[in-house]
């Protein structure tokens, strides 16, 4: 069973964006669904929503919900929404 999507602050979407945009390599920081951490260096190549809830896509497929990001280059992702 998976938690309930918590949406994230405009500034840190706005971010996402800004850095997809820009095709960015990026250090991201994120939580799975097993609670683990992982650290990736990649590329974002898409954000979209489905079924109530936004994702980032990474060059490699990952596919990460954006409540999950803890960070994005030097900027770390809290739980403020817009």
């Amino acid at each position: 069973m998976t938690d309930k999507y918590k949406p994230i602050s405009c500034t840190y979407h706005d971010i996402l964006e800004s850095v997809t945009v820009m095709k960015e390599i990026c250090n991201i920081v994120y939580i799975d669904e097993q609670k683990v951490q992982h650290s990736v260096r990649s590329r974002i190549t898409d954000i979209f929503a489905r079924s109530g809830e936004e994702y980032i896509k990474l060059e490699d497929g990952t596919l990460i919900r954006l409540d999950r990001i803890r960070l994005v280059n030097e900027t770390w992702f809290d739980q403020d929404k817009c």
